[in-house]
């Protein structure tokens, strides 16, 4: 209860000062990322707890980053970010679907058929997707393209409640804060570094969880 309410204090207290920075002049992070990484926040938390609102607080999220990175002209993010708004309505069906029948959408470990068809996808939107980029303006179509769909590709497995979408999303976020400090978003970068962080907590409770109903179920 106490770590509860210190870390619900320490989102407050975040959530003010962010707020106050965007409010300055020439701020160093914008309203836009203000509001999309605090929901952003909220989503990881309560998919960690496997709470479905976590897929409202993703439309939230990646609703204000797809006009923060239109207005940054980084279209490819934009676009990342408006089929993420598609998933999260998918996995809010999925999840809440589960509920409203009784039957709870379980955490389990992803088919290794599934794995290999969306490193197939990935692979061939990666191939499709690079010449766009570069007649778009990337100045790195390459790990631009390879991010997208394996952002994507981690955003359905994280839908399907597979615990392997918290690796994909380590890896995805880790090579994002090199994207964007290389364009020179740092604010951005600091942000998706605390979402790999909270990546490799999801995963060790997910683990957790999943090895304590196993152990239940025998």
């Amino acid at each position: 209860m106490l770590l509860k309410t210190v870390g619900w204090s320490l989102y407050a207290a975040l959530s003010i000062w962010m707020l106050w920075l965007s409010t300055r002049q020439g701020p160093p992070v914008s309203t836009l990322e203000t509001v999309g990484f605090l929901s952003g926040l909220l989503w990881i938390w309560f998919l960690i707890k496997e709470n479905p609102l976590g897929w409202l607080a993703s439309i939230v999220s990646s609703g204000a980053y797809v006009v923060f990175f239109y207005q940054g002209k980084l279209f490819g993010d934009a676009a990342l970010n408006a089929l993420y708004v598609i998933l999260a309505m998918l996995g809010w069906y999925w999840w809440s679907r589960g509920l409203e029948y009784g039957k709870h959408l379980e955490i389990q470990k992803s088919h290794p058929l599934l794995l290999g068809i969306l490193a197939v996808l990935a692979g061939i939107g990666t191939g499709a997707l690079v010449p766009h980029f570069k007649s778009g303006g990337s100045n790195v179509p390459l790990p631009d393209a390879v991010l997208f769909c394996s952002a994507l590709a981690a955003q359905f497995l994280q839908a399907r409640k597979k615990i392997e979408n918290w690796a994909f999303w380590i890896v995805v976020n880790a090579g994002y804060v090199a994207v964007y400090i290389y364009k020179g978003w740092f604010a951005t970068a600091v942000l998706t570094a605390i979402y790999a962080l909270m990546a490799i907590a999801g995963w060790r409770s997910w683990l957790v969880k999943m090895k304590q109903r196993a152990v239940a179920t025998e």
